[in-house]
């Protein structure tokens, strides 16, 4: 199960980079680092004003030092991350959507696949991307609502909150990724949910390496989404063929 994750990142790097697809992707690569500058950016300045308004806010009760107004900052630049993180992964997608055709019909061939050619205009790949980015983005909101509700319950809600909001931020943060090659394949999104989420833990496993990989400064945000983009095709082009236990229909 967690072999087959393993094998679709290292395809990735190999397809990236040993097959020069490298070359192809110079356009969303520097879009999906824009994208990344500009939400990190946003972060700070959101982060920043919140820390100035909940400090202030605080003083009006108990006398706070100056300096904490930077621990606050830096604490909700934390917060606002997990949300931005998702976020970036949803819209990078709408970099690389007029790419994935010719990603996937070459990701296809690699690994032995049968290859499906597909036209799409600009507009058209851009639709599921765009409605699967809406889907990941309201689930968000719903798990953050659900994991601030868990927040007031004594003692163990921060830990319920915890354990509710990395894992399936991570999961959802995985579908976009996913699905490019199941809307290839005839699959409906909600197809396409249904076997992602019976393939949960290979998926999140997927979406935390692929979070590790991002994170890192600046060579991160380069590559990070383009390893998801390719090997998001392989680990799906497993699924359905059987080799994580089962196809599902559309």
């Amino acid at each position: 199960m967690f072999r087959q994750v393993h094998h679709s990142f290292l395809k990735a790097h190999q397809i990236i980079w040993q097959q020069g697809y490298w070359r192809y992707l110079l356009v969303p690569i520097g879009l999906s680092f824009l994208l990344a500058v500009l939400l990190l950016a946003g972060c700070g300045v959101l982060a920043a004003g919140m820390s100035g308004s909940v400090h202030e806010w605080i003083s009006d009760f108990v006398r706070l030092q100056d300096w904490l107004q930077a621990v606050l900052g830096f604490l909700l630049f934390a917060l606002l991350l997990i949300p931005c993180y998702l976020l970036f992964r949803s819209l990078v997608m709408l970099c690389y959507a007029p790419f994935l055709d010719r990603i996937s019909m070459g990701t296809e061939k690699l690994v032995g696949s049968a290859v499906l050619d597909s036209e799409l205009s600009i507009l058209q790949s851009l639709k599921r991307p765009a409605l699967m980015a809406a889907i990941t983005l309201c689930g968000l909101a719903a798990v953050m609502v659900l994991a601030l509700l868990a927040g007031f319950i004594p003692l163990v809600g921060a830990v319920i909150s915890i354990v509710l909001v990395f894992p399936v931020n991570l999961l959802l943060s995985t579908l976009s990724y996913l699905d490019p090659y199941l809307e290839r394949r005839s699959y409906s999104p909600a197809a396409s949910i249904k076997l992602i989420w019976q393939h949960r833990r290979p998926a999140v496993y997927f979406g935390l390496i692929g979070f590790l990989i991002t994170s890192i400064p600046i060579f991160g945000w380069f590559v990070g989404p383009t390893y998801s983009v390719v090997g998001g095709i392989v680990l799906a082009i497993s699924m359905t063929d059987g080799d994580l236990g089962g196809k599902i229909k559309a």
